[in-house]
């Protein structure tokens, strides 16, 4: 039979795999957005008129 210290390390540890997972989900996300920025078009930059004074 498990301990109560047994048991509550067996929660924390399926606690931090599931932050974990989380985690590594997110910052997946973030990875995929910036070269999906990286790979996007330039857009042409339009000339400031006012910048000719």
């Amino acid at each position: 039979m498990l301990n109560f210290l047994e048991m509550d390390a067996g929660r924390m540890i399926a606690s931090l795999k599931e932050d974990t997972e989380i985690i590594e989900a997110g910052l997946s996300r973030l990875n995929d957005q910036r070269e999906e920025q990286e790979l996007a078009p330039t857009p042409l930059r339009q000339p400031n008129p006012q910048s000719r004074q």
